[in-house]
């Protein structure tokens, strides 16, 4: 669409300017005198301001030229979106603008928005605001002006980045991105009457601060509106931003879980097996023809991965057995069942996927339609014999279907064909389960998926079972030999039993005898032993199944895995309190050494059960303190086992001996020799202490975390492992001779990455090839132009990152392989929005010298975490507006607004990261005798060990 130049065009449409307000009548008078200088036609302009049940009337307005109408309402609570709607309702305008209240607007604003609702009724025109301090401005100076910019001189004026950032992810909201409504704010708003009508306006049921504009945003842009960021429909707000208050942040963090039910958009929500929501992202609408296929595909789907779903089914005219369907599915919220008719229950669901009931599906079918549909409006899987599969996006459809033509959507959004392989179906004929198949058919199955003689050791076994189960001599379900050790069941993933003491505790495992296999219909993915398999392994094995010997795998996993959220760490004490010996003390020698160092020796019981709780609850009791650890406390190695692990997963110093032997089996050689660092040579210096216990918790989070367990098990059984979360490192340089080492650290990481480089003002080319020579497989290079701020290059390269997570290093600092493991382990555990680790270590180049500075702030809440460490979730940085259009405090600015926002900052351990001060070249100038007057302790040359360098 081409709109005409501003006062180069005739008017046509009556517009209707909606003023939601409420005790800021100073505000609104600006507001108003702003409106009296349109260049819009007056005749085919109307102001409805509407009072929010303001405390003080609203008067003396009726001598301003608008002559506005005044509407007042009930207060009841928070009324923005109502106050709104009812604004709309009194409207005649064919074209609706909202304004709030203290937003001043420039003489072309309404002009700009309609001229586009001109070319078309269905596009919502999105004006853009600068903050700016008002104080002393007077209503007859806006009005008598000759331009407002000449009247904000010499103000404090803030732009809003985070529009500005969305604005350049989203290539001006042209991209094929699932959430450009993020950008929807009501406070300078426009939307055609009759699609604002069709939308269904505000949601009134928000009735606290914020949320409201993002909800009806998603809605609109379902609605297969097109959004239109419009400059010239431009305002000042009166006023600078602020962080919300306490109250404003718990109502934002409120919202942000309603919004998480009424927006059905992935960023907006973290799904989790088993979670369903008020909107669901896909509605699976399945035409039926026999009852019982429908139900075989129903069950399917059900039983689907991607669990943000419903199921609509269509049940052809005269369906046999159709109350047998209908009475199968009453109980079931995510099912609905209607003659031939198309799913009218959720309206605002995101996705929409049509299968005919002859087609089998995976529990991964849906999830690789959505993937496919990335970058597209539809989606078509042919499979033979049947009509296919169709997925669509809701807002393609809405969109084509209001310019005449249903098949126009893949035109308008793009076409995507997949292989049925491709997303896992096939005819329903050739795909049947354990009922439907017959004994021949199963068997000619496992025959042709022989290729080893392993393979035919375990046909056997399987066929010799079903013989037996036929006969009537052999067991028809399976039953555990042994008690199951306890872990929280989840709805989907692998179906895991265990046997005797084993206890592989992970996401996604199933527990329980027969009750599990009737739940899970019999399947069983893998069943785990320790040491003597089960007796009825052949039936394992004949229902599917795999087994697994935990002794065999290193370390062994018969010790209890930990869940890291419920064991955080604690802060290392400087000096040493006191020393708790756990359960006795540990004999005269010991004790006579910890009386030696001046320390008061506590004796402490060890906690009746050794686990998550129990341990936590005993550390809480005991913080700050040193740990002596013995044998002799503990029933036998591994009780003692159990609780080392803890206390290193609590990140406390403890002085252990004898740790072979057993222990080390348990344990592992990683976690037993980073306990063991701790001596008593080595005890009385606390950068001792706190690098043994992050070495220990490091090893305990590797070995044996829930997570890290969980993928032991699966990848010794050959099971597909879940991903872990993936991460970009996002690195801008203009110094060519600093990048080698910053790249060679990034290589040398721990965990995968991708790596993207923004250059200004380098040469790309020699930048490109110092990557490919560092060994970094994963390279994004974004070339940014020499002049640009900061925060603008920081965000073109946030915009190509691919990973769940995003983190920020900087060229000239150093960085320790296990870096990137910290931040991750430290977001997981902390549920924080960002995390980073404090500055504390400082290598001063010119003096030669390494420093530790502002000691006592780990593992905790905290605002002042190094700029080259910050971690935050991608969804997160877009939600905070991303990265401040600056040159320089970048990462301030971003603490700032993830705080502003309803966020939080978690600030992890200093080890693995040290800040590099030069002479010159950084956007932070400090001379070298500020820090070293900052320092706590000093070392010559660069302190690799203690820093945590290696």
């Amino acid at each position: 669409m081409s709109p005409p130049a501003i006062g180069e065009w005739a008017p046509e449409l009556a517009i209707s300017v909606i003023i939601p307000y409420f005790q800021a009548e100073q505000q609104l008078r600006l507001t108003l005198a702003g409106l009296k200088r349109q260049t819009y036609p007056a005749e085919l302009m109307e102001v409805i301001v509407v009072d929010d049940g303001s405390a003080f009337p609203l008067a003396g307005l009726e001598g301003l030229p608008l002559d506005p109408i005044r509407l007042v309402q009930e207060k009841r609570g928070f009324g923005a979106a109502r106050a709104r709607n009812l604004g709309a309702r009194q409207a005649s305008g064919q074209v609706i603008l909202f304004l709030d209240c203290d937003m001043l607007p420039e003489p072309e604003w309404a002009e700009a928005h309609a001229r586009w609702h001109h070319l078309a009724g269905d596009v919502a025109t999105l004006g853009f605001r600068r903050h700016v301090e008002a104080e002393g401005l007077e209503p007859a100076a806006v009005e008598g002006a000759d331009s407002l910019d000449t009247l904000m001189a010499g103000r404090r004026v803030e732009t809003p980045d985070w529009i500005e950032v969305h604005m350049v992810r989203t290539a001006d909201l042209t991209s094929s991105d699932d959430d450009l409504f993020r950008v929807v704010t009501s406070g300078n708003l426009g939307v055609g009457a009759e699609t604002f009508a069709a939308v269904g306006g505000f949601d009134e049921s928000f009735d606290r601060w914020g949320g409201e504009d993002t909800e009806f945003g998603y809605r609109l842009f379902n609605y297969g509106s097109l959004l239109v960021p419009e400059r010239r429909a431009f305002c000042w707000h009166q006023g600078l931003g602020v962080v919300p208050d306490p109250g404003e942040t718990v109502a934002l963090e409120d919202q942000r879980s309603r919004l998480s039910q009424l927006v059905a958009e992935r960023t907006f929500r973290r799904q989790t097996p088993g979670r369903s929501f008020s909107v669901p992202e896909v509605v699976v609408e399945i035409e039926s023809t026999n009852a019982e296929q429908t139900a075989r595909l129903v069950d399917e789907v059900l039983a689907s991965r991607h669990h943000d779903l419903v199921v609509w089914v269509r049940a052809a005219p005269g369906l046999a057995r159709r109350d047998w369907l209908a009475f199968r599915y009453q109980g079931d919220p995510r099912v609905g069942i209607a003659a031939g008719q198309t799913d009218d229950d959720h309206p605002n669901s995101a996705v929409r996927i049509e299968i005919a009931d002859d087609v089998a599906i995976s529990d991964r079918t849906v999830g690789r339609l959505l993937e496919g549909m990335r970058g597209v409006g539809v989606v078509e899987v042919p499979v033979e014999g049947t009509p296919g599969i169709r997925a669509w996006k809701v807002r393609a459809t809405r969109r084509a279907e209001r310019l005449g033509s249903v098949v126009a959507a893949g035109d308008l959004f793009g076409t995507r064909r997949l292989r049925a392989e491709d997303v896992l179906v096939s005819p329903a004929r050739s795909v049947t389960g354990p009922r439907e198949a017959g004994d021949l058919g199963k068997v000619l199955t496992r025959l042709r998926a022989v290729r080893t003689p392993g393979d035919l050791a375990s046909f056997g076994r399987w066929f010799r079972a079903g013989v037996k189960v036929k006969l009537g001599s052999g067991p028809a379900t399976i039953s555990t030999t042994g008690p199951l050790a306890p872990a929280a069941s989840a709805a989907a993933g692998p179906v895991v039993m265990g046997y005797g003491a084993i206890d592989p505790m992970g996401t996604g495992l199933h527990w329980g005898g027969a009750a599990t296999l009737r739940k899970t219909r019999g399947r069983v993915d893998l069943v785990v032993f320790d040491g003597e398999p089960p007796a009825d392994a052949g039936t394992i094995e004949a229902a599917g199944g795999r087994l697994l010997d935990a002794s065999n795998l290193e370390p062994p996993q018969s010790l209890a895995a930990f869940e890291p959220a419920a064991l955080r760490p604690t802060r290392v004490a400087v000096k040493l309190e006191g020393a708790v010996f756990c359960g006795q003390a540990p004999g005269p020698e010991a004790a006579e050494w910890v009386a030696s160092l001046g320390i008061t020796a506590l004796a402490a019981p060890l906690p009746s059960s050794v686990d998550d709780r129990s341990v936590a609850g005993f550390v809480g009791s005991h913080p700050d303190l040193l740990f002596v650890d013995h044998p002799a406390s503990h029933p036998g190695p591994a009780a003692r086992a159990a609780f080392l692990l803890r206390l290193a997963a609590c990140g406390v110093p403890v002085l252990a001996a004898d740790l072979g032997g057993d222990i080390e089996k348990l344990l592992g050689p990683e976690l037993v020799d980073a306990i063991s660092s701790l001596t008593p040579q080595r005890v009385d210096d606390p950068s001792e202490r706190e690098l043994a216990t992050v070495n220990s918790r490091r090893a305990a989070l590797r070995l044996h975390s829930h997570e890290a367990r969980l993928r032991s098990i699966m990848g010794a059984a050959d099971l597909i492992v879940p991903a872990p979360p993936t991460v970009s490192v996002v690195l801008a340089s203009r110094r060519l001779t600093y990048l080698p080492e910053v790249l060679a650290d990034m290589a040398a990481q721990t965990m995968p990455l991708q790596l993207v480089l923004a250059v200004h003002g380098s040469e790309p080319g020699e930048a490109a090839s110092l990557a490919e020579r560092a060994g970094l497989a994963d390279f994004e290079l974004v070339l940014a132009d020499p002049g640009a701020p900061l925060g603008e290059v920081l965000n073109a390269a946030s915009s190509r990152a691919d990973g769940d997570l995003i983190t920020k290093v900087d060229d000239d600092d150093l960085y320790a392989p296990d870096h990137l493991f910290d931040l991750v382990a430290a977001l997981q555990s902390s549920g924080a929005t960002l995390v980073g680790k404090g500055a504390e270590f400082v290598y001063l180049s010119e003096s030669g010298r390494t420093i530790r500075r502002f000691r006592g702030g780990a593992h905790s809440s905290s605002t002042t975490v190094g700029g080259g460490t910050l971690m935050i979730r991608r969804q997160d940085l877009w939600e905070a507006g991303g990265w401040r259009r600056v040159s320089s405090e970048v990462d301030r600015r971003l603490i700032q607004d993830v705080l502003r926002t309803g966020g939080t900052v978690h600030r992890t351990h200093p080890h693995g990261y040290v800040l590099r001060r030069h002479a010159d070249g950084h956007t932070w100038q400090r001379d070298e005798t500020d820090f070293l007057a900052q320092a706590d302790l000093t070392w010559d040359g660069l302190e690799r060990r203690l820093t945590g360098l290696g």
